[in-house]
């Protein structure tokens, strides 16, 4: 299982994981929190423990979807 990370556009260095629902107490979440990605079920966390884990196959969805919001990626 890997995770993803922007490399390209606004969001550099951010990790890609789902939308989160629930109570968030962490404060360095509450700092910094998650931005969604518009027309995709995906957000952009600054925190990596808060990033998806995909396999490959999951990966290459996400990171189709990435590019047409216009954010290249990596796995890691």
């Amino acid at each position: 299982m890997k995770r993803i990370k922007v490399t390209s556009g606004e969001y550099v260095g951010r990790f890609i994981g789902s939308h989160y629902i629930g109570l968030l107490t962490n404060p360095a979440i509450l700092a910094n929190p998650a931005v969604p990605i518009a027309d995709t079920p995906y957000c952009l966390w600054a925190q990596e423990q808060m990033a998806g884990r995909y396999s490959e196959e999951d990966a290459l969805r996400v990171q189709a979807a990435l590019n047409a919001a216009g954010l290249g990626s990596v796995l890691i």
